[in-house]
């Protein structure tokens, strides 16, 4: 996987899963709704697709500790993906991706102006950004200099507040008075 940042927008496997929700959820709805169930169910079948083309039958490598570690590695980069959408929504009041125009070869910004989330999604992408901070996590041993490993901390947690800040929000209104 290449990367040059720390964010999951700043990697390959980042920008293939975005590009891939792009076409396949946010296009098809002229860019209106960010739909994080929608969202999260195609990200859960592709690194499901992902992993399965990596499973090959006699290969001793498919034992259950390499396909639990494969899925950490696939499908919490992806939550980590839709973490940072749901906070760049929360923060910008829109979600910006980039749509590929095949015609002119180039990428054209796209304003999704609505977000669909529920607390159980909020959950589990807080749940995500909890468990990827255990130095036993793949991604957090997959930073190969402290000094990156911090950043990357660092921005995890900034993340994780922020969704924090929005579940508790989302409680209070959705709490009997």
């Amino acid at each position: 996987m290449g990367a040059w940042g720390i964010k999951s927008r700043e990697s390959d496997r980042g920008l293939d899963l975005l590009n891939e929700i792009t076409g396949t959820l946010f296009a098809p709805n002229e860019f209106r709704t960010f739909d994080v169930p929608q969202v999260m169910k195609l990200a859960r079948e592709m690194c499901k697709k992902e992993l399965g083309s990596t499973f090959a039958p006699g290969n001793r490598m498919n034992h259950l500790s390499a396909l639990k570690y494969n899925w950490a590695v696939i499908f919490d980069n992806a939550l980590l993906l839709i973490a940072e959408c749901a906070v760049e929504f929360y923060q910008n009041g829109e979600l910006c991706v980039d749509l590929y125009e095949g015609k002119t070869g180039e990428f054209v910004p796209k304003f999704i102006p609505e977000m669909h989330i529920t607390r159980r999604n909020l959950e589990r992408l807080l749940h995500t950004l909890h468990k990827v901070q255990d130095p036993r996590h793949p991604k957090y041993n997959s930073w190969w200099k402290d000094e990156t490993r911090e950043k990357w901390l660092a921005y995890v947690r900034s993340l994780y507040d922020e969704l924090a800040k929005h579940y508790a929000e989302l409680s209070e209104r959705t709490e009997p008075q």
